[in-house]
């Protein structure tokens, strides 16, 4: 855990639910010092559940036995209504509920919905964050999945999808294990970013209000994109990583209402932060609502104190229909091309419209990977 410990002033809850959900957990519960926010595994098999915490962050649900759904949705369910009482005991008192899951599975598939339902009636604001399957799974788990983030929706006020089949178009050229850590951490990053920008104390804040506010507003499909840029023009090739992340399955074009965060070293200045907010309105439109905050960050080296990264939280997209990462990024280069914005160096505009693999997401999103090992890679992914 790390030393500084943050308040926050709201209460959060994060819930890994079945497998996927339990190794997103594993991995916040050692980078995430929060005082407020804490964390709780839950699975139907007791056996998964043993190598991630301590007694007080687990919960297994279902009967004693406690060896799993079988890959069952309906075991899931039953397995969450038989612990009704006891999961409504450890969320009592929360304000924002996260629950991470993997669809397709049993106990995340099954569970979910009705941990959500229990968050909701007791008055949390409760946000799915969940990975949907390969295709090489098959249709039958695709069709499973489908099934349960449709249930899933009717008891959230958000959701968040990761698209496992996008991961994979993403990373499947790159070698075995390094394709799971990274999908595995496009979800830690997920929740860790939007624990970060409700928690974080800066110069111009973001809250829980203004997620809540958020997502109310516009209660439905959340989409997050997060980039990161040093040197000229920083701010502007930030905002296009951001926006051209390839594990996002809408485009933020015409969003209604967007969070953007903007965490920037000691070398930035306000002209950065000015150029952030215009970039964003330019690309995604001048008609989008914005709240705004950014902190400053503290300088590990030179490449830190030169460093921009920007998290946009959008919601009110009126999409539908999930689109291909090459739909997504001809769009953003065609707002790019018709717009206002102004690159000081053709280079690292140039940049900013090429930027479309996974070496270019890794490079500007993930500094290294070390805060994770080989052990139950597949695990993380397949839930």
């Amino acid at each position: 855990m790390e030393d500084n410990i943050l308040t926050s002033i709201a209460k959060i809850k994060v819930l890994g639910v079945g497998g996927a959900g339990n190794n997103s957990i594993r991995s916040l519960i050692n980078s995430v010092n929060v005082e407020g926010v804490s964390f709780i595994a839950i699975n139907t098999d007791k056996q998964a559940l043993k190598n991630i915490a301590n007694d007080e962050l687990i919960l297994q649900i279902g009967n004693e036995h406690g060896r799993g759904a079988g890959a069952k949705p309906e075991i899931g369910k039953e397995s969450a209504l038989t612990s009704e009482q006891e999961i409504k005991k450890r969320i009592s008192n929360t304000e924002l509920v996260i629950i991470a899951a993997g669809m397709g599975g049993g106990t995340g598939t099954g569970a979910s919905p009705e941990i959500a339902r229990m968050a909701k009636e007791q008055g949390a604001l409760t946000l799915a964050v969940i990975t949907t399957p390969f295709e090489f799974e098959g249709h039958k788990r695709m069709r499973v999945a489908k099934q349960g983030l449709e249930e899933l929706k009717k008891h959230v006020d958000g959701y968040i999808i990761v698209s496992n089949e996008k991961l994979i178009n993403a990373f499947g050229e790159l070698p075995l294990n390094d394709s799971w850590k990274y999908s595995n951490k496009t979800l830690k990053q997920l929740i860790r970013s939007i624990i970060d920008i409700t928690t974080m104390p800066s110069a111009i804040n973001l809250d829980f209000a203004d997620l809540q506010s958020l997502i109310l507003n516009n209660p439905g499909e959340i989409v997050v994109g997060i980039g990161k840029a040093s040197g000229t023009d920083k701010a502007q090739v930030a905002v296009t990583n951001a926006l051209k992340s390839p594990v996002l399955e809408t485009n933020i074009i015409g969003a209604k209402e967007c969070m953007v965060h903007v965490a920037i070293g000691s070398n930035g200045t306000l002209n950065d932060i000015k150029t952030v907010a215009n970039t964003v309105k330019e690309i995604i439109g001048q008609d989008v609502e914005i709240m705004f905050g950014y902190h400053q960050i503290a300088d590990k080296n030179k490449e830190s104190a030169d460093s921009l990264t920007v998290t946009i939280i959008a919601a009110g997209i009126n999409s539908d229909v999930p689109k291909s990462t090459q739909q997504i990024h001809e769009e953003v280069n065609a707002k790019i091309l018709n717009s206002n914005i102004q690159f000081e160096s053709e280079s690292t505009r140039e940049i900013s419209l090429n930027a479309s693999n996974a070496n270019d997401y890794i490079a500007n999103n993930f500094a290294d990977t070390n805060d994770f090992t080989n052990e139950n890679l597949l695990e993380d992914v397949f839930g």
